[in-house]
């Protein structure tokens, strides 16, 4: 079975001051743009949210049923992952932040073909792991619970501490995360 699909779009986006699930790179807005380029690789897409975000989709008619709200708000994108693997427990998970722009699908390609399902993820990385394009087993599940348990919030670092198969980056510029609007206007313009 392939995974399902998570798109990360449920922060604040202080740095932005806007939405960055809703910046528009290729036509459409980006949590569709990441929709589209992972449903090759993924049985389902379904965008990790905060409570504002469903409650606006859900007034303008848009299909909430791939939605998951996240249940740990306030607590970073681990919360959104954690919220995903209780919602769907046996399944792995294909997990994409919202704001790369740059993500290509030979990427994705590139990270299916280094995933070894015995490990509880693959994911990419240069002189540190980069937790947001990166596929989490359903094995990783006790492992994720035990850390948030303890305290722990960052996905860099579980990932550090799991039975993680980590890949060289195929083009390190696809991974520039976009945050602020100065680099917003500056990828815009290319």
């Amino acid at each position: 079975m392939k995974p399902f699909g998570l798109i990360l779009c449920g922060g604040k986006s202080t740095r932005m001051g806007q939405d960055k699930s809703l910046l528009n790179y290729h036509g459409k807005p980006q949590r569709q743009h990441l929709t589209d380029l992972l449903l090759p690789f993924c049985e389902q897409v379904f965008w990790s949210v905060n409570q504002v975000q469903f409650t606006d989709i859900e007034r303008f008619g848009g299909n909430t049923a791939q939605l998951l709200v996240d249940k740990y708000a306030n607590h970073g994108p681990l919360g959104g992952v954690l919220t995903a693997i209780e919602t769907h427990q046996n399944v792995a998970w294909l997990v994409v932040s919202c704001d790369l722009p740059l993500l290509s699908a030979s990427t994705i390609q590139c990270l299916f073909e280094g995933r070894f399902a015995g490990n509880q993820a693959t994911a990419f990385a240069d002189t540190r792991p980069y937790p947001f394009v990166s596929i989490w087993e359903s094995a990783i599940f006790n492992n994720i619970r035990a850390y948030w348990a303890r305290g722990g919030r960052s996905p860099m670092e579980l990932l550090q501490s799991v039975n993680t198969h980590f890949l060289t980056m195929p083009n390190p510029n696809e991974f520039l995360d976009v945050n602020d609007n100065e680099t917003y206007q500056l990828i815009s313009k290319t």
